[in-house]
């Protein structure tokens, strides 16, 4: 019976063991899919940043925006609807942007050069004055962070 009891102990052990490389494992394969989710993350950003600068190549909407941004209440229906949503796609690419931070899909680094850039924008009259116009439409944390941003960036 002793000699059974040795084995028993043995294979508790080994189970231990095993339960402990599992763990260890299962840690592994998080921080992979995180570094993976991180990264697909920066290249949605990428992308739709890409997707939203891709309006530059027209030369008549950059007129629309420099007028935009030199006296917005000058703009036509027609331009001012072009602004619009120019600046909406960008307030929903700044607003996925802190979600994905929030979420920790995108690191400290990445979300401070994203929020500086969407700061600067929103110094811009065109695009202070859409997002007073459209403020209700996003969740009240991100209207918090875009006022505190826009007011601090205007001292």
């Amino acid at each position: 019976m002793d000699r059974l009891q040795k084995w028993a102990h043995l294979a508790e052990i080994a189970g231990a063991i095993a339960v402990v490389i599992s763990l260890v494992y299962v840690g592994y394969q998080i921080n992979e899919n995180t570094s993976a989710q991180q990264s697909q993350t920066e290249l949605n950003l990428y992308s739709l940043t890409s997707d939203l600068d891709s309006w530059y190549q027209d030369s008549e909407f950059v007129a629309v925006v420099a007028k935009a941004n030199r006296d917005f209440a000058s703009l036509s229906e027609v331009e001012r609807m072009q602004i619009e949503k120019h600046v909406l796609d960008g307030l929903n690419l700044w607003g996925y942007a802190w979600k994905s931070y929030g979420r920790g899909q995108i690191d400290e680094q990445e979300w401070q050069a994203w929020d500086r850039w969407f700061a600067g924008e929103m110094q811009n009259e065109s695009w202070s004055s859409v997002y007073r116009k459209y403020s209700y439409g996003y969740h009240e944390d991100f209207q918090d962070h875009i006022n505190d941003v826009s007011s601090a960036g205007a001292r």
